[in-house]
């Protein structure tokens, strides 16, 4: 193995981080037996030699190894190298505009072209990795045919002969994926590839499969989709909560490298990468779920109506981990289309007294983004502001701060019971950034605030950070015209630091401004202000000064 690799110039090319004469180091250690040193150069092929996708001359050169690498079954976790290989050949390039690139953009499409030239030379040898022992080849090997071997037709008939044979869940949706990217491909194949899904969706087979065929369904051939597609899918997803046999594990591999613990494990991007996921699927029975419905939706696009029944249901199932989903989904479908939601934002409203956290607190995320769109729930979120104080304000390690998500919701929504957080947030030594916006939201509603907000002002320090402290503050009585509050603002104004003031001076700028001739006692310093010409301030100041 490795035959010619030091015969190779390495030190004459670079990669992201500079000379590439480490990559020899590199394609050996994904050979290694210690699963810390095959992470680690794993970690650095994507961090420097494919540095986000980019293809270089070392890129090229690794090559022929990196063929090596996979052809030989004594090499542990050949199915990420096969992923490499995959990213590296599989560029697509078809949407770039010839005329329009530059010198250095021309230099890296050749790269791509020849990258995806060589890959795809040596892409016969996946074909005899589709029944590899190791699941994790198999998992990788269907989508490195359909991405880069140039007779798809062929490429079809062994995926398709695969999942007759293949009996690990995850591996068989891999198959019925790379089936699914064939027919975007190559679109004389979309037809027999969407009869082949459909046969799938109406066999009595495992649920799992059949989701696969009809996310893979909607994705190649929406208009094949069958006519009940919304009772369909919900029938297979009460299969998937109440099938004893249904998968448990995240991967076909394991997620950490094998045998080493948590903290033996090296830290690496791809490393906290697969940690993070990890946590994130930890406890799902059929965690690739979320994928799959994620690609129907894809698919559905405008039929709007059958997408928000399909989350309603998942909002309504017992599974936590649907309804997790189903949030996160229903936040890109309101944000990406017009529609008619209130049934669904009332159903996201009732994940907010889930146990769960993360359900929780992803349903309090959507709805603070959807300010008044979030009306069907504002009893819900009065109810979560009113039972967990903790939460009204979050407090960064620098000690900045903000309102958590539900009180945000809340006060976007001008609903006077957020009143007692935001009361609270200004006991904090740096004023969360919501408080202005939220007081504007609540207008008169908010005038009982106006006396903490003054005293909050008149106690203020003004140094360098006195604009997180009370910036906000500013905010709100502009919003509220508190002009009794006006003495407190020309204190501000008057001892804002000289350097690094500018902001705190535009905002009690502003807020005279908004309180109008109640700010009288202003008139002085702001007529000094405006002869400072030429400077933002004046113009503050004589906008200012024009409403007193």
């Amino acid at each position: 193995m490795f035959a010619g690799i030091e015969e190779v110039d390495w030190a004459s090319m670079k990669h992201a981080y500079g000379p590439a004469d480490d990559v020899p180091a590199l394609l050996r250690g994904l050979a290694s037996a210690d699963p810390a040193e095959r992470e680690r150069a794993l970690d650095g092929m994507y961090g420097a030699v494919h540095h986000q996708g980019d293809v270089y001359p070392c890129t090229l050169a690794c090559i022929p190894f990196l063929f090596e690498l996979v052809a030989d079954p004594w090499v542990p976790d050949r199915g990420d190298i096969v992923e490499l290989l995959t990213s590296i050949g599989g560029i697509d390039l078809g949407s770039d505009d010839e005329d329009e690139i530059d010198e250095d953009e021309a230099e890296g499409a050749a790269n791509y072209a020849m990258a995806a030239a060589a890959v795809s030379a040596g892409a016969g040898v996946f074909f005899g990795l589709l029944a590899d022992e190791d699941p994790g080849v198999r998992l990788s090997a269907p989508l490195a045919l359909a991405a880069l071997h140039d007779d798809p037709a062929r490429v079809l008939a062994l995926l398709r002969a695969r999942l007759a044979a293949e009996r690990d869940e995850e591996v068989r949706l891999a198959l019925v994926e790379a089936a699914g990217r064939l027919a975007l491909r190559h679109r004389p194949l979309a037809g027999p590839v969407a009869d082949w899904f459909a046969r799938l969706v109406g066999d009595p087979g495992p649920p799992g499969l059949r989701l696969a065929a009809l996310a893979q369904l909607a994705r190649c051939a929406p208009h094949a989709l069958p006519g009940d597609v919304v009772p369909v899918v919900t029938g297979l997803l009460g299969q998937l909560r109440t099938s004893a046999a249904g998968p448990g594990s995240t991967r076909a591999r394991p997620v950490e490298p094998p045998g080493q613990g948590a903290e033996a494990a090296p830290l690496t991007l791809r490393g906290q990468l697969r940690a993070l996921s990890a946590e994130e699927t930890a406890g799902r029975a059929a965690p690739w779920t979320a994928d799959l419905l994620r690609t129907l939706h894809a698919g559905l696009d405008d039929r709007v109506a059958e997408r928000v029944a399909l989350l309603a249901d998942q909002l309504r199932s017992p599974d936590p981990w649907q309804r997790v989903d189903a949030v996160r989904m229903s936040d890109r479908l309101i944000g990406g289309r017009r529609g008619s939601y209130a049934e669904l934002v009332r159903l996201v409203g009732e994940q907010l007294a889930a146990p769960e956290p993360r359900l929780a607190e992803s349903a309090a995320q959507l709805l603070a983004g959807l300010s008044g769109l979030a009306a069907p729930a504002a009893d819900a979120l009065a109810e979560r502001v009113a039972a967990d104080p903790a939460d009204w304000v979050r407090t960064w390690p620098d000690g900045r701060t903000r309102l958590g998500s539900a009180a945000t919701a809340l006060a976007r929504l001008g609903d006077p019971r957020v009143l007692p957080a935001l009361t609270a947030a200004l006991g904090h030594p740096l004023v969360p950034s919501e408080l202005g916006p939220g007081v504007a939201r609540l207008g008169e509603a908010a005038l009982p605030l106006a006396g903490a907000l003054r005293q909050r002002l008149s106690e203020a320090v003004l140094d360098e950070r006195a604009y997180d402290r009370v910036g906000p503050v500013l905010v709100a009585l502009a919003a509220l015209r508190a002009g009794a509050a006006a003495p407190e603002v020309l204190r501000v104004l008057r001892g804002a630091p000289d350097a690094g003031g500018e902001r705190l001076r535009t905002a009690a700028l502003r807020a005279l401004a908004a309180f109008g001739p109640a700010a009288g006692c202003a008139v002085p310093e702001l007529r000094a202000l405006v002869r400072r010409t030429g400077t933002v301030e004046a113009a503050e100041a004589a906008g200012a000064l024009w409403a007193v």
